[in-house]
């Protein structure tokens, strides 16, 4: 949500990962669940089903071509069921996307189909092809072109023994499916079997021309994306100056500094003064990983938020290439549209010390020893 606190954000990181760590079978060619998820109560299981669901979503809206997200029920006023989230593409189109997650021993492709397909039409349809209002009435986040509602329905197995066991009772597998406006985007899927995903179409009428006179009234959108993403990055002076722009206020936060580091061909900036205390307690919960941003969109973002009150907040904030790794050798970083990256602390150098001025959007670099490692 727009205003977590670091607190909250740290601790479902860690929790999420506990779990994961155990819970998923790294051995297989399928997202698998060990059968020892039975073991939750029902509460817990829904409440991770959830949290792998919004993740699977998130993952397939950026190889779908989308940039940039945020919680719907923060830019749109609902009457009715509302999906999720809200993404916005590169050319500035806005989707609507329900996250639908589920494991269990029944789980197939039918049931996801049939998930993905109902929410479609409760949750996303009603808001399609139209301008919602904003919550409580305010300004809208712009005409919704498009929506998608995404159900991922995982079965659990059985762990491997020390030695080779007989094949397992239930054999885990995991099922994925999609359902959309255009029913001319992507033909429905027949007869598709066991670990393989299907896209529905949901017939609907077809749009009115949408009268784009004007950009969207609300940039909420974005900076709702940055927060987390500076927050992640460790830079409380940026996510107080986005929460000022949020909530309209005068607060004048102070000056952030930054280590800006390369890792393989990429540089990226990383929070270093001030920080927040439970970011920076994350560090064990990761596995010599590390949370950075990509310079290029930080760059300009942090430019335009120095400016946000006086020249409002352009589109024009670099989209970087969705980089995925590979192969038995881990990548050296793992990077989003938007910039949001996890860097390998052991492949990754300082270059420079760097400071932002929220009050006038000056950046200022300072030299660092070459090849000096990630502290």
């Amino acid at each position: 949500m727009a205003r977590a606190s670091p607190g909250v954000v740290a601790a479902l990181i860690a929790s999420s990962r506990a779990l994961l760590e155990i819970l998923v079978d790294d051995t297989t060619t399928v997202v698998a669940f060990l059968e020892d998820i039975t073991d939750l109560s029902d509460s817990e299981r829904t409440a991770l089903s959830g949290r792998v669901g919004a993740g699977i979503t998130d993952q397939t809206m950026e190889m779908l071509g989308f940039v940039w997200r945020d919680v719907a029920e923060q830019l749109i006023g609902s009457s009715v069921a509302l999906a999720d989230y809200v993404y916005e593409s590169a050319t500035g189109a806005l989707v609507l996307a329900e996250a639908k997650g589920s494991i269990t021993s029944a789980a197939t492709q039918g049931g996801a189909d049939s998930t993905a397909h109902n929410a479609y039409l409760r949750q996303v349809q009603p808001y399609v092809y139209l301008s919602p209002p904003g919550p409580k009435g305010g300004p809208s986040v712009g005409f919704i072109e498009h929506g998608y509602a995404l159900a991922f329905a995982a079965r659990p197995g059985h762990a491997p023994g020390p030695t080779a066991p007989p094949p397992p009772a239930i054999a885990a597998d995991a099922f994925l499916a999609v359902a959309e406006t255009d029913p001319t985007a992507i033909a429905p899927t027949a007869g598709a079997g066991p670990g393989t995903g299907t896209a529905l179409s949901v017939q609907i009428p077809p749009p009115p021309p949408p009268a784009k006179t004007h950009e969207p009234q609300s940039f909420d959108l974005r900076l709702g994306n940055y927060r987390a993403v500076f927050l992640l990055a460790n830079a409380p002076s940026v996510v107080a100056k986005i929460d000022a722009v949020l909530l309209k206020s005068d607060i004048s936060p102070g000056i952030q500094s930054f280590v800006q580091v390369v890792c393989g061909d990429r540089s990226f900036l990383i929070g270093i003064d001030p920080t927040f205390p439970s970011i920076d307690a994350l560090r064990p919960h990761l596995s010599g990983w590390a949370f950075a941003v990509a310079l290029g969109p930080a760059e300009k973002f942090l430019h335009q938020l120095a400016n946000a009150f006086n020249q409002g907040f352009s589109r024009a904030v670099p989209v970087q290439q969705l980089v995925r790794g590979g192969g038995e050798k881990p990548p050296p970083f793992i990077m989003s549209p938007d910039g949001f990256a996890m860097l390998r602390r052991d492949a990754t150098f300082e270059t420079h010390e760097v400071t932002w001025n929220p009050g006038n959007g000056q950046i200022t670099r300072f030299d660092l020893p070459p090849n000096t490692p990630l502290r």
